[in-house]
């Protein structure tokens, strides 16, 4: 029961939160009956070995239930259980997956933007990190983070010399004919660049449009209206003399220009320059025998410097085995790492002979006084991505997330925690149970305010939960402004006393005087509970 005496505690005097429940059971019952128990492994979160990678000559660790999201990735490893391989590449830094044709500098951006996390601040990329995350993406198939890149990439507003063949490697086909258009009005005439860069066929194309397209000029240089002859910039007439300033510029008709592209046909909207293939090059489907993958060669987008060298390269993300309940949990120390409490667990893990916890399924680090359900919920932020979309947490998921974040201490998620929280509007007596259990100031007033001006009256239920002292207090606050308060009957516009029994406007002022005389008295019980 909660205490009479302090609103926020129990008749026990106990805190509701205690890092020392992190503590297993102490009575040899307990201890017994968890021995007993069979953990099982969890499907979602008891997460493999991480995948070791090996780009030119440096070494990266991939989390494996991420590299599944690459299409090509979980192909790879759907036909290594399809023939019962142990696919013990990629198991260890001595045995790694080679990726031929790719650099370290691809490998290491598309790490740089899997490791941000959705709670976390945007990290930073540079446009040569997402070409060569796009070029990634394209080439193992991973649709969200490659259509992800696309729009991250257009917001440079890359020049057509660079936008044309970063479409034609990685296959962004609507940007081909924004880069002919920009190429067709642009002032500067075609050049053998160009030529080389989107091949012959297609250079003749564009170079028609550009002329179909160019506005005529009369004498003297300056540009003249077809329809009238007048000058475009001046309007005087062509056997006038005319000092236009813009007299020596051509001008495109953007319009012609448009419509004359959209009229290519899509066969030759590809660049057709000698060198160039249609479709990135991927991995080779599987055969019989061996059935991994190797990438076929592509340009690399940016050399690496300083690489380092294989044999000092270690897994700078381990990961620890932990049991809540009947269930067992692989997960990066890293993401366990960011609770204080959690932090100096795992560096105090006790050693039992040579085992240490959370090495092994028969040595897991256990966690008591946490459910499953709250601890899958903190799991699923943390796996969220910034890149993806708003990961779909509901309110009682929230609510785990607050109150792990408050007993573990990640000051991060438990702010981001009370701000979900509050947009999604829990009922005033959530509010209150949820703000004691984990220590939310801030939310008393508005609760106790909304239960002493709501037309319902206090219940015996609420008043179990809420404690009998605050039960008494929140009636007497409810009843001292009652004289002058909102209709029960449920009339919006008139006020209802209770001393004449008359009915007056409901206006502006009698409101706010009503509000203030609650939250005044709100502020008294909130005051007078602190110093006791």
């Amino acid at each position: 029961m909660l205490s009479a005496e302090n609103p926020y505690m129990a008749m026990d005097a106990t805190p509701l939160i205690s890092t020392n429940s992190l503590e297993r059971a102490t009575s040899e019952n307990d201890q017994g009956d968890f021995a007993k128990m069979e953990p099982k492994q969890h499907p979602v979160y008891y997460k493999e070995p991480r995948v070791v990678l090996m780009a030119e000559d440096k070494l990266f660790y991939f989390d494996k239930a991420i590299l599944r999201r690459f299409d090509i990735f979980n192909d790879m490893y759907e036909a290594a259980t399809a023939h019962n391989h142990d696919a013990t590449e990629g198991s260890s830094k001595t045995n790694p997956i080679s990726l031929q044709g790719v650099t370290a500098f691809q490998l290491e951006s598309l790490e740089h933007v899997l490791r941000g996390r959705w709670f976390k601040p945007t990290p930073s990329v540079s446009l040569e990190q997402w070409k060569a995350i796009l070029h990634l993406a394209t080439m193992w198939e991973y649709k969200v983070l490659r259509d992800y890149a696309i729009a991250k990439i257009e917001r440079f507003k890359l020049p057509p010399k660079d936008m044309i063949p970063l479409a034609a490697s990685c296959r962004v086909e609507k940007w081909f004919k924004p880069a002919y258009i920009e190429l067709c009005t642009q002032n500067d005439p075609l050049t053998a660049e160009d030529a080389e860069l989107l091949g012959i066929a297609l250079f003749a194309i564009l170079c028609k449009i550009r002329e179909v397209s160019t506005i005529s000029s009369g004498g003297g240089g300056r540009v003249n209206c077809r329809s009238c002859s007048r000058c475009i910039s001046c309007s005087a007439y062509s056997g006038n003399s005319c000092n236009c300033a813009n007299s020596n510029t051509r001008s495109k008709n953007k319009d012609t220009v448009t419509t004359s592209v959209n009229d290519i046909p899509a066969g030759l909207l590809w660049p057709a320059v000698p060198d160039n293939k249609s479709k990135l090059p991927k991995y080779k489907r599987a055969s019989k025998g061996k059935p991994w993958r190797t990438v076929q060669k592509i340009e690399p987008v940016q050399p690496i410097e300083e690489l380092a060298p294989v044999d000092d390269c270690q897994d700078p993300d381990p990961q620890v085995i932990l049991r809540v309940d009947e269930v067992l949990y692989r997960v990066e120390t890293s993401e366990l790492c960011q609770f204080r409490v959690l932090r100096e667990k795992l560096d105090g893990a006790d050693e039992k002979g040579n085992a240490v916890e959370g090495t092994s399924d028969d040595h897991p680090l256990v966690l008591d006084g946490v459910t499953p359900f709250e601890f899958e919920s903190v799991l699923l932020l943390l796996d969220a991505r910034w890149f993806l979309s708003d990961p779909k947490i509901d309110l009682e998921q929230w609510k785990a997330v607050l109150h792990l974040s408050t007993l573990w201490d990640f000051s991060e998620i438990r702010e981001l925690s009370i701000r979900r929280i509050v947009a999604l509007k829990p009922s005033p007596m959530d509010s209150i149970l949820l703000a004691r259990k984990c220590e939310v100031q801030q939310w008393f007033k508005p609760a106790y305010v909304s239960l002493c001006t709501r037309a319902e009256h206090l219940t015996a239920d609420e008043g179990f939960l809420l404690g009998l002292s605050l039960f008494a207090d929140l009636t007497r606050i409810r009843e001292t402004n009652r004289n002058m308060s909102k209709c029960y009957r449920g009339c919006s516009n008139t006020l209802y006393c209770n001393s004449c029994g008359s009915y007056q406007n409901n206006n502006n002022n009698n409101n706010n005087q009503a509000n203030v005389s609650v939250e005044s008295a709100v502020d008294a019980l909130l005051a007078a509970s602190e110093t006791k």
